[in-house]
């Protein structure tokens, strides 16, 4: 199955991150079609630029403006629709490599939250470990050094081209994460 069509939609750019905004946000859509409900949902992914690494982030369209937008469970989707909506976000990463070869790449699994309130602990979540089964088919090791940070749900990609230093780049991408996004473990 391939992924769904992107469609780039803007490009914003601030001045820098010194109040935690990312530098500048590469903003692209899809449409997701669910079998369930026969009817095409939109997406939204988010590529914050801070420094030399883009954090990517995802959400259905139609909660926007829910304060949960990256933690809501929809049940739209089986889980092969979801896994191509899954692929789909992944694709922005060898797009942006074209733009920004030296870059590195974060994600957070996302605390799941419910329409029973049910908010899941911050150690290992359901959105993480399904994220680094899908980088590790994906992505393998020959470009980036992947580290997981399993008590912050987190996971880095290291360029392996652009860091010679490994530990280093991980000490200073995930202090500087955890800072803006105040991730404690």
């Amino acid at each position: 199955m391939t992924p769904y069509s992107l469609h780039p939609i803007q490009i914003d750019r601030k001045r820098g991150i010194s109040n935690g905004d990312p530098e500048l946000t590469h903003i692209y859509s899809f449409f997701a079609k669910s079998n369930k409900y026969r009817s095409l949902f939109k997406y939204i992914i988010r590529a914050e630029k801070y420094d030399d690494c883009f954090a990517i982030k995802f959400y259905c369209a139609r909660c926007k403006h829910s304060e949960y937008k990256y933690s809501r469970v929809l049940n739209l989707f089986s889980a092969i629709e979801t896994k191509r909506i899954m692929e789909t976000c992944a694709s922005v990463i060898p797009n942006l490599l074209i733009q920004y070869p030296d870059c590195s790449f974060a994600f957070n699994g996302s605390r799941t939250y419910d329409k029973a309130n049910y908010v899941e602990g911050p150690q290992k979540t359901q959105r993480y470990r399904i994220y680094i089964e899908l980088v590790r088919r994906l992505f393998g090791e020959e470009m980036f050094n992947i580290i997981n940070f399993d008590e912050s749900s987190s996971c880095l990609f290291i360029n392996r081209h652009s860091n010679n230093d490994v530990d280093a780049a991980k000490t200073r991408i995930f202090d500087m994460f955890a800072n803006i996004y105040q991730i404690v473990i």
